[in-house]
């Protein structure tokens, strides 16, 4: 592909890939509607609580997760799938986590002020980079936000 392209590179805003991470701010959901969520790693929408995981850190998707879910077949399923033992391995790593800092690491409010720092900078990203899909019309900056233009009753 690099030699096809010989330095030509034509990026897509992030709505086409938008992963969870950056979604998680919420800075970057303020401006950003995706077309698809991309769930990396062993975070997952229908996995509330995980080991490892911070409490509640993708609620949103979780919420949104729910409410698709809940149009389909399958309402209810992902209230299912979640137990007490998901409650105490997700409850186990957040003690560690809010007492590991005292031990030299990254205290909880500095880790949270950088996530809001990384917030904001990606919120500028989507805003302000020149996006090849933005620059044909397929999606629109309208309104602050960054969507699929042309989207039923909206006016770009």
């Amino acid at each position: 592909m690099n030699a096809v392209l010989d330095g030509r590179l034509a990026e897509l805003s992030p709505i086409w890939n938008m992963r969870a991470g950056p979604w998680a701010a919420r800075e970057v959901r303020a401006v950003a509607e995706p077309v698809v969520l991309h769930f990396d790693g062993p975070l997952k929408p229908w996995k509330r609580f995980i080991g490892g995981g911070r409490l509640f850190r993708h609620r949103a998707a979780y919420r949104a997760y729910d409410a698709f879910l809940d149009q389909s077949p399958w309402a209810g399923w992902l209230r299912e799938q979640w137990n007490g033992a998901d409650l105490r391995a997700n409850l186990a790593f957040e003690m560690k986590h809010w007492t590991g800092w005292t031990a030299g690491g990254t205290s909880p409010l500095e880790e949270r002020r950088l996530r809001r720092e990384h917030g904001v900078a990606y919120r500028d990203f989507c805003l302000t980079h020149p996006f090849a899909d933005i620059e044909q019309g397929i999606v629109s900056r309208a309104g602050g936000r960054v969507r699929l233009a042309g989207k039923p009753g909206e006016v770009t």
